[in-house]
């Protein structure tokens, strides 16, 4: 299982190389949110606030904590950079150079905000979860740029949340707390903490806190459909699209077993294992901690409050909220594409809509070394990040089509895509998917297709 997480986050986090220049600040913009008063950088029509903190730093006696709320300012601060990243092994890739998120630090619970500058209603809110395993990775990335979102209508919001150890670990001494119930799950706890921030603040730069859509790649794919089962978000977004979620038929442990399992980890870091005290563990140092990895089988947990049942469990009924789910050509069948139309199906049999794909393009920049789409090559797309002088005629079809289709969604919750035939909603009878190709359309699976006929390793 921690292999398999760690090849995913690295094959997200090695995609691309290439990034256009940052453009050059036109203007700036001030909008007051509960914190205080908030400066951002406008140019081609959007205004960009980037770090800004949605908790209070999880330091010190706050490190293994629910996250508590952000410390207010008097005055005007100016958001023109990205925070910190959150602690990893080894430093954060595809950042924008000299930029914070270059650098790593505990003090990382911040988020970003790209918005239209021109807007007469409130317009719809899309929040990003950011892949790499639970374990690296950054919401600052470059290619997770919100500008063609904003320039589209959408207010983007992009965020870090604790990573590893630090944002999933359970121990005997530590008491992090959801409401009455012990957990260990801080990484989704961020997550959630973030995504209240937006119901509480969005509005402030023309979001509608009512018109939320959640969605992420590879495990921010996968937390996004864990939150969208869990009763401690409930209400805090009304849409959902996954893609390439793994590890979503995999058995997680109980908070008890979490525990025995940090115990250990404790041990080979230096504490005396179960015995050590909350204030042993978190006087541990920090560059100790960010090189455990899921090796150590670091992760989410079944806490009976965040996560109530494994995802395969939970899932049965399909997700709570309509659905964008898919995977990409290239990425394991058993891992990735069979859990995604097994959601799809028990989603759409239980009365929501559910949209299955299959992300088959292969950027024409890279066509000479992949044979096909492999794990996170459908992100530049879904961005419309890169600029003309990297995409080719068919790549800026790809990417009208498919950014189109996930606008549409956020918008209305219909895919309509733009030069695309009709996107149905996924029915377990025909089986029918949308394959973004060079020329996307909707297909029915070939017989050999056996992923429709494979079920989770456990009952549910």
């Amino acid at each position: 299982m921690g292999r398999l997480r760690r090849a995913a986050a690295l094959a997200t986090l090695g995609l691309l190389a290439l990034a256009p220049a940052a453009q050059s600040a036109e203007d700036s913009a001030s909008v007051r949110i509960e914190s205080g008063l908030v400066a951002g950088v406008v140019s081609d029509g959007v205004a960009r606030y980037k770090g800004i903190p949605y908790a209070a730093p999880p330091v010190g006696e706050r490190r293994w904590r629910a996250p508590a709320p952000p410390t207010a300012w008097s005055g005007v601060r100016t958001f023109d950079d990205y925070g910190s990243s959150c602690p990893q092994a080894g430093p954060p890739r595809r950042v924008p150079a000299g930029s914070r998120a270059e650098s790593t630090s505990e003090d990382c619970l911040t988020l970003n905000v790209w918005t239209p500058v021109e807007r007469a209603t409130r317009l719809p809110v899309m929040v990003w979860l950011h892949g790499g395993g639970n374990v690296n990775g950054t919401g600052s990335q470059t290619f997770y740029d919100g500008s063609a979102f904003a320039r589209d209508g959408v207010v983007l919001v992009t965020l870090n949340y604790r990573l590893g150890i630090l944002g999933f670990f359970a121990h005997p001494a530590l008491g992090g707390k959801q409401g009455d119930c012990r957990t260990g799950n801080f990484g989704l706890l961020d997550q959630i903490a973030a995504l209240r921030w937006v119901q509480r603040n969005i509005a402030a730069f023309g979001g509608d806190p009512s018109n939320v859509t959640l969605f992420g790649e590879s495990a921010g794919a996968e937390d996004a459909l864990i939150l969208a089962s869990s009763d401690a978000a409930k209400g805090l977004f009304g849409k959902v699209i996954s893609e390439s979620a793994g590890g979503l038929w995999a058995r997680w442990p109980t908070l008890a077993q979490a525990q025995t399992q940090g115990a250990k980890v404790a041990t080979a870091l230096g504490s005396p294992g179960a015995g050590a005290t909350a204030a042993q563990l978190r006087s541990l140092p920090i560059d100790r901690l960010a090189a455990v990895s899921d090796d150590d089988q670091i992760g989410p947990m079944l806490d009976g409050c965040v996560v109530q049942a494994p995802p395969a469990v939970a899932l049965a009924h399909g997700a709570r909220v309509p659905l964008i789910i898919g995977t990409n050509r290239d990425e394991d069948v058993a891992y990735f594409t069979a859990p995604a139309r097994w959601v799809a199906a028990r989603t759409a049999t239980a009365g929501t809509r559910a949209y299955l794909y299959r992300f088959d393009y292969v950027w024409s920049l890279l066509a000479s070394r992949r044979p096909s789409a492999t794990h996170g090559s459908e992100i530049p797309f879904v961005f419309d990040y890169y600029d003309a002088d990297l995409f080719d005629d068919t790549d800026r079809k790809i990417a009208a089509a498919l950014h189109g289709c996930w606008i549409a969604f956020a918008q209305t919750g219909t895919p309509a895509c733009p030069g695309v035939a009709a996107w149905p909603a996924y029915d377990p009878h025909d089986r029918r998917v949308m394959v973004f190709d060079a020329h996307p359309s909707v297909r029915a699976p070939a017989d050999s297709d056996a992923q429709d006929l494979l079920e989770p390793p456990m009952s549910p």
